[in-house]
Order: structure tokens, then sequence, then C-alpha cells
């Protein structure tokens, strides 16, 4: 439980306050992403390093700086700015780095990842605002394949690298994906939980409708037949008033 707590206000920040269950899961979703893809850019940095690659460093860590700051956004609750910043910098991230590393490393494969998250982090609600961001991968994939556009100098691309970055690629997009589809499982789990206890309870609530309903056709019966029989009295009294006109007669006829 602490560490759960610990995590969260890493991510979210010790005072932060989201009355919304489901706001708050966004918002600690696009947490959990600027901290992968920062890790992510980081990662591919330090194996570029490693193997004496210098052309892409400058980007790596300007878009790592891009991560941290939509990070930085989201624990100041400036949502929609952390959203926008994090869907655009990692599709152009993948564009740079798509017209000029291999296709056969799959660098391609992360924008889908980024398509989900749009969608996650925004919701049904504000669907009109995912929906530039699902369609911008789509447009930047088609641009990279239709033209020789391209930032670096294909020279200086590694190709013995090719099995580690396809490694990396692979699994950075599953796991992120992984993470988005996720969110929405437990999502849909919740509001699956909150409709069945609501049907429970209204369930609940028409049974004691309905055992209330009987009890009161008991005591209507058992009322009805208690005052039949003082009213038939009563009716009876009327009738024997009505057939004579001596007050001895009906008096005697009283005892």
């Amino acid at each position: 439980m602490n560490k759960r707590f610990s995590i969260r206000e890493i991510i979210l920040g010790k005072d932060s306050f989201i009355l919304s269950h489901t706001e708050f899961k966004r918002a600690l979703l696009t947490g959990q992403l600027c901290i992968l893809t920062f890790f992510l850019v980081l990662l591919f940095l330090v194996i570029d390093v490693y193997h004496e690659v210098y052309y892409s460093n400058v980007a790596q860590i300007f878009f790592a700086i891009v991560a941290l700051c939509s990070f930085i956004l989201n624990r100041n609750q400036r949502y929609t700015a952390s959203k926008l910043i994090l869907s655009l910098g990692v599709n152009l991230i993948v564009f740079v780095f798509s017209t000029v590393e291999p296709e056969e490393i799959g660098l391609f494969m992360f924008y889908i990842p980024t398509s989900l998250g749009a969608l996650a982090a925004f919701g049904y609600e504000e669907r009109w605002k995912s929906l530039p961001l699902i369609l911008l991968p789509v447009a930047l994939f088609a641009l990279s394949q239709l033209t020789d556009l391209q930032f670096f100098d294909k020279s200086f691309v590694r190709t013995d690298l090719n099995q580690i970055n396809l490694v990396l690629n692979f699994f950075g997009a599953l796991f992120s994906s992984v993470l988005i589809i996720y969110f929405l499982i437990n999502l849909n789990h919740r509001s699956e939980t909150a409709m069945f206890e609501h049907e429970k309870n209204l369930n609940e609530s028409n049974s004691e409708l309905s055992k209330l309903n009987t009890e009161l056709d008991r005591f209507v019966y058992s009322t009805s037949h208690d005052l039949m029989a003082p009213l038939s009295s009563v009716k009876g009294l009327i009738n024997l008033a009505k057939l004579t006109d001596n007050p001895r007669k009906f008096k005697i006829a009283l005892s």
C-alpha cells in the first residue's frame, strides 16, 4: 500500500487531488508514459554512445527533455498540455529517426502506442482532442514512406546495431501498448463492478419492496376481515331498526 502511494506521489505530487477516479487514472497513465519515454530515449542514447554513434545524440537529449517537461506539466496538473506535448514529441521522434534508420528495426511500431495513448489519455469525453493525435501517426508514417525526407546523414547509420534496436523497439512498443490496454481494461472493470453493485442494490431494493407489498396485502386483508363482523352487526341493527317503529321492541332485540 505504501509503495503504491509513493509512486503516486512521485508521478502526481504529494498535494495533488483529483476528484474523478477516471481523471486520476488518466493523469497517472500520462505520468507513467512520460517516464517510460524518458528512459527509453536515455537507453538508446547510452547504447549509441557505447557503440560510438554520435550523430543522433543531440536529438535524443532534446526528446528526453521533452518527455521530462511533459512529466513536470502533468505533475503540476497541466494535464492537457502534458498529453499534447508527450504525444507530439513521441510522434516526432519516431518520424525523425524512421526517415534515417532501416525499416528492419521496426521503429514505426511506436506509432501504435502513440495512437492508443492519445485515445486512452483523453477518453470518450474529449475524443475530439484525441482524433488528430490518432491520425497524426498515420500521416507521418505515410510521409516517411512516400518521401525521401531525412534529418541525418545515412552514412552514419550503424546497420550492425539493427538487432539490438529491433529488440528494444519491439519490447518498448509492446510494454507501452500493454500499459495503455491495461489502463483501459482497468477502467472497464471498475465500471462493470460499479454497474454490478448498482444492479445488486437495485435487486435487493426490489426484493424488499416486494416483501413490503406482500405484508401490506396481508395487513389490508386482515384489517378488512376484522372489520367485516362489526360492520355486519351494525348493518343488521340498521335493518332491524327499519323493520320496527316500536322503540321497546328494538331495545328488547338489542338485549
